[in-house]
């Protein structure tokens, strides 16, 4: 994996735009509308994941929890999602992970839609804020069935972030794809997993432009090295 992905302050500009609330409401060029989101880009916003996205939970006990709306607990009680406020009341959602040493995971998961256009073109941008940071390493993934995914390990950057301020989080769609996921065939484009103990909130995850002249982890459009 390349270093463009970790170092996100000096690698993409609105990364530096803390609390700025202009930053995570920009509407990406791939939505049909700012008052409809595309669903094949949009996969939580303003509170609601849109058409036949859902929230899932995941832990030993259950490794497939389908909520109805953003509030739930894992079956072993490992994960624990609930509504929050960014700008409006419960607009967001606050996760949280115990102490206990099993793995857990809170996905966004529910149709399939093909993000390989935009492999070299886009990003997932998470507007998220840290509430308490973990001493285990944090798994970010997109999931295209069984044995099929990409993920990148987000800790590092989640401990170097400001506790208790928001900001946006870009993963290059090619670093996803690099590490392993089809972007053809995406059933969930969102996941977040821990071992350890972690709380954050997050407001919005959606597919958005990467910046100008910004090839993610690609060099000269072809895909590099791990």
């Amino acid at each position: 994996m390349t270093s463009q992905l970790y170092n996100t302050s000096e690698r993409h500009p609105r990364s530096k735009q803390l609390m700025l609330i202009a930053a995570l409401l920009l509407t990406p060029a791939l939505t049909l509308a700012a008052e409809t989101p595309n669903p094949n880009y949009v996969y939580f916003s303003a509170g609601d994941t849109p058409e036949k996205w859902a929230w899932v939970l995941s832990d030993p006990d259950n490794w497939w929890q389908p909520l109805a709306g953003n509030d739930g607990q894992s079956a072993q009680k490992k994960i624990r999602i609930v509504p929050t406020s960014f700008q409006s009341e419960n607009d967001a959602v606050n996760i949280q992970w115990s102490k206990n040493s099993s793995w857990g995971s809170a996905a966004i998961s529910g149709r399939e839609i093909d993000l390989s256009g935009y492999e070299n073109a886009a990003e997932l941008s998470v507007a998220l804020k840290v509430k308490k940071r973990s001493k285990s390493e944090v798994k970010l993934a997109m999931n295209c069935g069984e044995n099929c995914g990409g993920e990148v390990q987000i800790g590092h950057i989640l401990n170097k972030a400001p506790l208790d301020q928001w900001f946006l989080l870009p993963v290059p769609l090619n670093c996803l794809s690099q590490s392993g996921a089809d972007l053809s065939k995406i059933i969930s484009p969102f996941s977040i997993g821990t071992t350890g103990s972690l709380e954050l909130e997050i407001a919005e995850i959606q597919v958005m432009p990467l910046a100008d002249g910004d090839k993610g982890c690609a060099q000269d459009g072809q895909p590099s090295a791990p």
